[in-house]
């Protein structure tokens, strides 16, 4: 039984246990599945939303972040390793670094000798971590929409909240908001007015109810405010739902002149250097050298000339 939106107008989203992946899309939009009853995007119900069942480091959404841009026509940065030709091989974005496998945690494994993209939503590091799209990668996407889904979605007002209902933006759905909906009653074409709560087309009596669903005060966010910084180095300090989480960075740790080390002109994966002079004024002005991996980039400012404790 075919329980799909009309998939040339919208996004389908189902939350099961996602076949044994995070989530997943059935394939890419150029294949020809775009606008198909089988057009959709697929998460572990687990995963969904802010502080899933799975927690951290899968607690952020990103899953959802993540797959939407294979809908949108994304492939992982890791596609195709290090490939030299970024128009015809990889994931096809020249802007995004290439590596050879899939980022784990937040660190920068260096496999093709240029920092690979941890905080990128295609890779897999950790979702604390992801924040960003290349703006070749929102070109890609801009492109997708234009070419394999022009009938996705329809425009909307610009509103003044991000909460439901709340169309004059005073934190609260109230009896002036249900005026202006009130106003606006009707059907639409083109450009749509922000009371189309379920973006139908029309103000009708289903944005009525869903209005009184969400009257009262806008929800606040529980993490404004709240300050999750430990103190420790090797932990990536965020809030979750009010809750603070402190995520382990299992290679973190390495003390700068650590003997344990590498040596400060080689690329290794313990942080710091056995250089300790060297180490302690290069981690000085980039601390990801010593808290996280001792990469291409720390080795190169070691052999660079520029910072006397490096000379021998």
């Amino acid at each position: 039984m075919d329980i799909s939106w009309d998939s040339e107008r919208y996004l389908n989203i189902y939350t099961n246990t996602g076949g044994g992946a995070f989530g997943y899309v059935p394939d890419l939009p150029s294949s020809g599945i775009a606008g198909q009853p089988s057009d959709r995007v697929v998460v572990d119900w687990r995963v969904f939303g802010e502080g899933g069942e799975y927690g951290w480091p899968l607690d952020l959404g990103h899953v959802l972040v993540h797959e939407v841009g294979h809908y949108l026509g994304l492939y992982h940065t890791f596609a195709g390793g290090c490939e030299d030709d970024c128009t015809a091989s990889g994931d096809l974005i020249c802007d995004t670094e290439p590596h050879q496998l899939p980022t784990r945690e937040c660190l920068d494994q260096e496999e093709c000798d240029t920092i690979d993209p941890v905080s990128n939503f295609m890779n897999y590091s950790w979702e604390i971590c992801m924040n960003r799209f290349t703006p070749e990668q929102v070109r890609r996407m801009r492109c997708t929409l234009e070419q394999w889904r022009p009938d996705l979605g329809r425009p909307s007002q610009p509103c003044s909240s991000l909460c439901p209902g709340d169309f004059d933006g005073n934190g609260i759905v109230d009896g002036e908001d249900l005026g202006g909906l009130f106003i606006s009653w009707g059907e639409y074409s083109g450009l749509l007015p922000c009371a189309d709560l379920n973006m139908d087309g029309s103000i009708s009596g289903a944005d009525f109810g869903l209005m009184m669903l969400a009257w009262g005060p806008c929800p606040v966010d529980p993490c404004i405010g709240v300050d999750c910084d430990d103190g420790d180095e090797c932990t990536v300090d965020y809030c979750v739902a009010g809750n603070c989480v402190h995520a382990q960075i299992e290679e973190c740790g390495g003390v700068c002149g650590s003997k344990s080390a590498g040596n400060c002109d080689e690329v290794n994966e313990t942080p710091g250097c056995n250089d300790a002079e060297c180490c302690t004024e290069i981690c000085m002005i980039d601390p990801y050298c010593c808290l996280v991996v001792w990469d291409i980039v720390c080795r190169n400012k070691a052999l660079s000339g520029d910072y006397p404790g490096c000379n021998d």
